[in-house]
């Protein structure tokens, strides 16, 4: 069975193919590819770990954490960062895509 992974963000599209890997491994592969996402939109805006910290209402460390792919965060904490950065979470139900739509023209 092939899954695949979409993450659109930035005007680029990472693809990744999983094959064979159990529940963990997506989970984990899954959320440092959110981290990366996030830390790349960060530096595409010029903005600081501490400036995204602020404006999300989240600590530095949590989005130290984040970025650097920490395997439980909170959701609500979560979504607040990606909406201070213009990212939209968007899960499909009955497939394996999620993406990462940038509504910031």
């Amino acid at each position: 069975m092939k899954n695949s992974f979409r993450f659109y963000f930035i005007n680029d599209i990472i693809t990744m193919n999983v094959v064979k890997m159990n529940k963990k491994e997506k989970q984990i592969l899954l959320i440092k590819q959110l981290g990366t996402a996030i830390k790349s939109r960060r530096k595409h805006l010029r903005m600081s770990q501490q400036e995204l910290a602020l404006l999300s209402e989240t600590s530095l460390n949590f989005i130290c954490q984040l970025e650097s792919g920490k395997s439980t965060v909170r959701l609500n904490k979560l979504l607040d960062v990606l909406y201070a950065v213009g990212l939209e979470l968007n899960v499909i139900n009955g497939s394996s895509q999620i993406s990462f739509a940038d509504d910031i023209e």
